[in-house]
Parts: C-alpha cells; structure tokens; sequence
C-alpha cells in the first residue's frame, strides 16, 4: 500500500529467527515487542512486484540489520534473487541520480560488525568460498548509514566510501536538540546554524523520524526538516485522525507531482 501511494523509502527491521532444523531464516519484526514475525523474503517479493506501479523512480530500501553472518548472508540471496536487474549494484564511477536509477531499488543499510565468534564463522566460510560472507551484503549497499555528530556537521566532516554515498538518521527531538546546538556553537563562531546543516544534506543524506513517545500514531510537523535540507522525513501514515493525519497531507502535497522534488537553488 505504501508503495502504490508512491512512498520511495521502505525499512524493514530484520532479525535471525531460528529454523527447525538448527537453520536461520530471516524475518521482519519490530524487536522486542509482541509484533508478528514475517519473512524477509516476502516483503522483497512486494517491492518487486509493487515498486514501481505508482512512479518509475528509484526506491530506497532501508535495512535496520540485526542478523548474524548467515543472516547478512541470506538477506543478499534474497535480494538478488526476488529483485534480479532491479537491485543496483554500486559500481566505481557511476553517476547516481534519481533519472539514471529509474526502476532500480538501492539498499541503505549500516554496515554491522561482526562479534568474535561470527568473524572466525566468517574466516572458516572464506576458505570455502571465495568472496568473505560479510561483504555479501556490504557490497550491494550504496546509501551506507553512519552516526554523525555535532563536531561532524560544523566541520562539513563526511563518511563517504568508495563507491557509496553518508546517511544518518536523527529523530525528531534529536534534530531539535542538534538545531539548537548548532546554533550556540555557529552564533560563537559568528557563522549560521542553517548553513551548518544544508551544507552537509548537500553531500550526505538526513532522514528524520518520529519521536519513540509517539505510540499513538501522532506526527510532527515535516516542514523543518526540509528547511534545513533534510531529504528523508518519515511519518506515521496509519492513523485517519485528522489531527494526527495533517502532517501526511502536507507530505502529499509536497511530492504530489513528483516522488523526488528538487531542492531550492540555495540548498544546491
């Protein structure tokens, strides 16, 4: 539904579930609730199968990765498998835009490091195959997820790889704590706050998300974190409330012509 409504960034929070016979298997959940356990691979299946009804532009899939090696490992079977010439592959010198990646679903995911007892798994797997299990997965991340911090944003310090472009993910009580931080340590400097964090959203991607006390589906106004140049703002889309479902219109009517709208020319 959220796809065929035109929303181009899906996260899926995956775990390992333990099989019957001592396997993993790869499920979707909201860890440590009581929410249902679906496997990963029917949610690939979807975007494949929905991505791309309502627009032809790319499709950010976020991975919240809580898996072990194997996990890791059988997360990038399934996207290889159920999204085929779907699935971009980063790839050294090519220019990544919205136009060039018509039809191709990125994966944006942080890439997790292994605990003592999966790297010497890993070590044993490289003897028998010859590409190391955890960069599997690695190598088909294009928007890698980092922690940025304050020193980050006023020095305009990114964490660019080769081949992959920063992203960092801010909730919304954070982005206003960090606001207001920047703007004591700019007013110091003489310098601007606003400047501070559009200039970093012009190399590295923001996503800003509701608050963890919002357990009824309330939102928050998106507005500001597009004024400072944030790309990604996530809101809570099931409730009808029209109190709490305000915010949802003004997120439709912004990318009501497009699912990617350029930013001002200043932001640029």
């Amino acid at each position: 539904r959220a796809l065929r409504l035109g929303c181009r960034v899906i996260e899926l929070d995956c775990w390992d579930r333990k099989t019957a016979n001592g396997g993993v298997e790869v499920v979707v959940t909201h860890g440590g609730t009581l929410t249902s356990k679906t496997p990963f691979k029917g949610f690939v299946k979807a975007i494949a199968e929905h991505g791309f009804v309502a627009s032809e532009f790319p499709v950010i899939l976020t991975l919240e990765n809580h898996c072990s090696s194997k996990g890791q490992c059988q997360i990038a079977s399934i996207l290889q498998k159920q999204l085929g010439q779907r699935l971009y592959v980063p790839s050294a010198g090519e220019t990544v835009t919205p136009y060039r990646m018509r039809g191709r679903v990125l994966i944006r995911d942080k890439i997790r490091k292994l605990d003592e007892e999966e790297e010497e798994e890993a070590e044993e797997k490289k003897i028998e195959e010859d590409e190391p299990v955890e960069s599997k997965l690695e190598h088909l991340v294009y928007v890698r997820n980092t922690k940025t911090k304050l020193e980050d944003l006023l020095q305009g310090r990114r964490h660019d790889e080769e081949n992959a472009i920063s992203s960092s993910s801010f909730s919304e009580t954070k982005l206003k704590t960090l606001l207001t931080k920047l703007a004591k340590a700019t007013r110091d400097d003489g310098a601007d706050a606003v400047a501070a964090l559009t200039e970093w959203c012009r190399h590295s991607i923001a996503r800003v998300y509701p608050a963890g006390y919002r357990l009824d589906s309330s939102n928050y106004n998106p507005s500001l974190a597009w004024t400072y140049g944030c790309q990604v703002v996530a809101l809570n889309v099931q409730s009808k409330e029209t109190s709490k479902a305000r915010p949802v219109w003004l997120n439709a009517g912004k990318f009501l012509a497009a699912p990617y709208v350029k930013k001002p020319q200043w932001m640029l």
